[in-house]
């Protein structure tokens, strides 16, 4: 949630038990072990929302980019010992759109899949201010394919749309580059499913292929790279590309970008723009002891949804 709050922008940034999903590499920053979980009850629709195609690709070959619409997130991440190794282990469930608008005699159909994974983490301190980390993620995913039959209806022949429920075990492996030369200045490069593990449909008795859709598919290859300038006592600055812009005016389509206000140790204001679209939140950090917390966050990410206003994240990290 900090970091949407922010306007996405996190592959630099990233400070809790959240990195061994975002960046691995971010996990020897860390000073103290953390549990944190997140949550996200709100329905996104992708279509009026109207996101760039530079983010993510749908998960099965639609021309729109994937959006999480429920996004339960636990992790626990603890710097393990003195020569720079930490590690993170990470449980998630997201369900996506997975083809948000198709198109077939003059109605629009959307069919949605699931994805609930478990992951491990593991960086390492190479140089001081440069890591470097690795994430193995297991996950299932859940998820319909359209096909398309033809029956007799009163002696004509008529064609009729109609779904299939498959179910993928999938295997995903992440990295993660973070290099922090100065305490004010830190750039963040992460990769995601680089293995891009292919699934294969299984045919449907009687059926016809829906024409855009291929029967082979893989996890699609995502990417992410950042800056942070960190401006003492109280000012973050963050910008996170996920894809190389075709012109200058199509950066902030591409961008996530925000900045955070820390008035004291206690609060802070976030803001920022999450590939054009507006997001704004706070963050209280409730101190125990000197190395004990609470931190509670909260992000809302502008656009149309299911419930017409907006979407809305919440983090609570227990560092201890």
């Amino acid at each position: 949630a900090r970091t949407m709050a922010m306007g996405g922008a996190s592959v630099a940034i990233v400070n809790d038990a959240g990195a061994a999903h975002v960046n691995p590499a971010a996990l020897t920053t860390l000073t103290t072990s953390q549990l944190t979980f997140e949550y996200s009850p709100s329905f996104l629709s992708a279509t009026p929302l109207g996101l760039p195609e530079s983010l993510p690709p749908s998960f099965l070959g639609g021309s729109e980019p994937e959006i999480p619409t429920l996004f339960p997130y636990l992790g626990f991440a603890s710097p393990t010992s003195e020569i720079g190794l930490s590690y993170g282990i990470f449980a998630y469930r997201a369900e996506m759109l997975t083809w948000p608008s198709i198109s077939y005699n003059g109605s629009t159909y959307a069919f949605y899949g699931n994805d609930t994974s478990i992951g491990y983490s593991l960086a390492y301190e190479i140089l001081p201010g440069f890591s470097v980390g690795g994430t193995v993620r297991v996950g299932l995913y859940n998820t319909d394919k359209p096909y398309i039959v033809k029956e007799s209806v009163g002696g004509t022949e008529v064609e009729i749309i109609k779904q299939a429920h498959f179910q993928f075990l999938h295997l995903g492996l992440d990295a993660g580059i973070l290099y922090k030369p100065v305490p004010q200045f830190a750039m963040g490069l992460a990769v995601y499913d680089i293995n891009r593990k292919q699934l294969t449909f299984e045919p449907v008795e009687g059926q016809e292929p829906y024409e855009i859709i291929d029967n082979t598919i893989r996890f699609p290859f995502s990417m992410r790279w950042g800056v942070a300038f960190m401006l003492p006592p109280y000012l973050t600055l963050a910008w996170d590309m996920t894809s190389f812009p075709q012109s200058i005016k199509d950066i902030l389509k591409v961008s996530e970008l925000g900045g955070e206000i820390r008035f004291n140790d206690y609060f802070a204001f976030r803001a920022g723009l999450y590939h054009s679209k507006f997001t704004a939140g706070l963050g209280l950090t409730i101190p125990f002891s000197d190395t004990a917390a609470i931190t509670l966050d909260y992000a809302y990410l502008s656009g149309q949804t299911a419930s017409g206003s907006g979407l809305h994240y919440a983090t609570a990290s227990w560092l201890f």
